[in-house]
């Protein structure tokens, strides 16, 4: 079978979460979303044998979401975020990807363990400037953690493409997302400069999507 969607979506997650809460409605068992992301997570893992869970929790509860493995996402607020998606056309294997990482991790530990921890700072600074709607700082933020996410060699001549040809079209900053090597980058757009950054990922070779966050799982009755 072929399918529409677009690669480096989290399209897996998305058909599992909204046929969890399909089966939820028509058969009226009443779980919340809490379980139908645990009930997510399973299923992904037993199919794939790998995954964080993280595309499980966007499709479960939209939004900003604070994804930490093995807690329950939790919802952040936020006034707005303006991204493009730039998608490189070609679709990334994850093990492999993870796996270059950890030979990474073995080679380098003090060097790994020194990027890690300051993702993780970068992180904890990105909600914060979230919670203030700060889009400036959040920009900086993700640029500086695509510079790590390079150094750990997750990133692709045509990603690189794509994060410095938003930037230069006026981008407040532009990272990888998910896995890395292919599928899709972001970049946070400054009012009103969506289409001028979108113009500029198709220029470099990549296809874009003026995006908007949504509201993850929902039912609605098709008469």
């Amino acid at each position: 079978t072929k399918s529409e969607m677009k690669q480096g979506f989290g399209s897996s997650g998305a058909v599992v979460v909204a046929t969890l809460g399909a089966l939820n409605e028509f058969f009226q068992t009443g779980i919340n979303k809490e379980k139908i992301y645990n009930l997510g997570c399973k299923t992904i893992w037993e199919v794939q044998g790998y995954g964080s869970g993280i595309d499980i929790a966007a499709a479960t509860y939209g939004g900003i979401v604070k994804f930490l493995k093995g807690e329950i996402p939790e919802k952040v607020e936020f006034k707005d975020f303006p991204i493009v998606v730039g998608n490189t056309g070609f679709k990334a294997k994850s093990k492999p990807i993870i796996e270059s990482v950890q030979v990474f991790e073995k080679k380098y530990p003090e060097v790994f363990e020194s990027i890690y921890d300051n993702i993780g700072q970068l992180t904890k600074r990105a909600l914060q400037a979230f919670k203030e709607n700060d889009l400036e700082t959040l920009g900086e933020l993700m640029n500086i953690n695509h510079g790590f996410l390079y150094a750990l060699g997750v990133s692709s001549e045509i990603l690189e493409k794509l994060v410095f040809a938003s930037r230069k079209a006026g981008a407040l900053g532009a990272k990888l997302s998910g896995a890395g090597i292919g599928d899709n980058m972001i970049a946070l757009a400054s009012p009103g400069s969506e289409k001028k950054i979108a113009e500029a990922i198709r220029e470099a070779g990549g296809e874009p999507t003026v995006a908007r966050i949504d509201e993850g799982l929902k039912i609605e009755e098709v008469k």
